[in-house]
C-alpha cells in the first residue's frame, strides 16, 4: 500500500522486475529504459523535441521508444489526435520522422 503520496510508491523497483508483459514475453524495466536510451540518443531527442505516440501501449516498442525515450531525454510525450504534428512519431503519422514500433526494439 502507497503512502498518503500516492505518486512515491513505497519500494523501488529493481532493473530486472517485470515492467511489461505481452502475450508470453516480459520486458523488465532495464530492458524497456535501456532501449528508451539507446532510442533517445539515436534519435538525438531533447529538451523542446515532442514525441507522438501512435501506436497502441501495448507494444513494448511503443513504450520503449514513444514513452520512456521522451521522458529520459527531456522531450514532450504527445497523445495526438488525428492533425498533430510532432518531430517524431513512434507508428504510421504525418509527423517529421515515423519509426514502426517493431525497429523500436
Amino acid at each position: 500500500m502507497w503512502s498518503e503520496n500516492p505518486t512515491l510508491p513505497p519500494d523501488r523497483p529493481a532493473t530486472d522486475d517485470p515492467l511489461l508483459r505481452v502475450g508470453e514475453d516480459v520486458y523488465s524495466h532495464a530492458d524497456l529504459v535501456g532501449t528508451a536510451v539507446a532510442f533517445a540518443d539515436e534519435h538525438d531527442l531533447g529538451p523542446g523535441d515532442e514525441v507522438a505516440i501512435r501506436a497502441p501501449l501495448a507494444h513494448p516498442g511503443v513504450v520503449a521508444g514513444g514513452l520512456l525515450a521522451p521522458l529520459v531525454a527531456g522531450a514532450t510525450v504527445v497523445v495526438p489526435d488525428g492533425d498533430t504534428e510532432t518531430d517524431l512519431g513512434v507508428g504510421a503519422g504525418p509527423d517529421g520522422v515515423t519509426v514502426a514500433p517493431d525497429d523500436v526494439l
